[in-house]
This record gives structure tokens, C-alpha cells and sequence, in this order.
């Protein structure tokens, strides 16, 4: 459910960095991407013997829900990033793949993917009623406006034209995660908090 550690302050504040430090970095986007963080208690260096260098933190790390990741656009482009990482893909297709897979939870709402599908052929097939009786009310069927319900899924070229406006630089995208340093990492997570929050 959660785990308690005893860190050195200087590894602790990294993982609570925010995003416009110096030391955000790698590790402060997994700490936050995959947990909520509380501080405990702070603890001297001169409550150990021998004493260390730094003082430490006692800190609690609860996994945040899956639920809770998905329903952020934006953790949960963070998300894909880390469980994709050893694939080595580019981080344009990751986040491409992300954005699209964003869309489609958050227009199913709580569906599973076969329970949306159950949704949208219901849906088709009423509009399907309604073309038939317009048809024979008229003699033509408006096709223009069909009342699908798709909610806000959107396309690849829709998901190009979100990290196209994110403003991250080329040379970012165009390699695989694993090979960011921090400046990478700070210039990608502030692109993309810009758009998805």
C-alpha cells in the first residue's frame, strides 16, 4: 500500500523538486508520476553515530491509483513514458500514442474498452433508425451532423498538432527517453504541462 524511507535530504528534496528547478530531474518526475509524497520527519545528521555527511528525511510514498493516472493527461503521458522506456522508441510516438490513449479513456468515461464498443454500436444503431426514418420522411439523409457521441477521441494528425504546440524541441522528440538528461527532461515536462496541464 505504501512504503517508508529513510533518505538523505539531498535525494529527498529531489524527488519533491518542482518543475522549475535546477534539480528537477528524472527522478523527481517518477516520484511524482507514480506516487504522492509526505514528508515525515526531518532527522539530524547528529542522531547517528557515526554522523553523515547530510541530514535525512523520513518519507512516505503511497502508489497513486491507476485511475488517478489515467484521468491526468498529462501523468499519464508521463506515465507511458516510463513503461515504454526499455523499448527505446522515440518519445514523439510515446506521447502521440499517449494523447490518443488519453482521449479514448476520458470519452469512455469508467467503460472498458469492450463495454465501449457495446456503447458505440448501440449508438450507431439508433442512428441508423433515425437516417432510416429521415429517409423516409424526406426522400435524403443528412450525413453531415451524424449524433455519434464520439466524445473527444481524437486522431494521430490531431496529436502531432498537440505536441506541435507544446514547443519542445525537435532533437527531444526525435530520441528515446531513456537518453534525456535533466535539461531534456525539464524542457519536456514544461512543454508539456503548457497544454495538458
Amino acid at each position: 500500500e505504501n512504503t517508508i524511507l529513510l533518505l538523505g535530504d539531498n535525494i529527498a528534496s529531489q524527488l519533491a523538486e518542482g518543475t522549475s528547478s535546477r534539480n528537477f530531474g528524472r527522478m523527481s518526475l517518477f516520484g511524482q508520476t507514480f506516487f504522492d509524497q509526505r514528508t515525515l520527519l526531518d532527522i539530524s545528521r547528529h542522531s547517528f553515530y557515526p554522523p553523515p555527511r547530510t541530514d535525512s528525511v523520513l518519507i512516505e510514498l503511497t502508489p497513486k491509483a491507476t485511475a488517478e493516472i489515467q484521468s491526468n493527461p498529462a501523468t499519464y503521458l508521463f506515465f507511458k513514458l516510463f513503461t515504454s522506456a526499455a523499448k527505446h522508441p522515440l518519445v514523439i510516438n510515446v506521447m502521440k500514442e499517449a494523447i490518443i490513449e488519453s482521449s479514448e479513456k476520458s470519452s469512455r468515461g469508467t467503460l472498458d474498452k469492450r463495454e465501449s464498443w457495446q456503447r458505440s454500436r448501440s449508438l450507431f444503431r439508433r442512428q441508423s433508425k433515425s437516417w432510416i426514418q429521415e429517409y423516409n420522411a424526406t426522400g435524403s439523409i443528412n450525413f453531415d451532423n451524424p449524433n455519434l457521441d464520439d466524445g473527444d477521441v481524437i486522431t494521430q494528425e490531431q496529436a502531432l498538432n498537440v505536441i506541435e504546440r507544446m514547443e519542445i524541441d525537435d532533437s527531444i522528440l526525435r530520441k528515446p527517453f531513456l537518453k534525456f538528461d535533466n535539461q531534456d527532461i525539464r524542457e519536456l515536462v514544461a512543454g508539456v504541462k503548457r497544454i495538458l496541464g
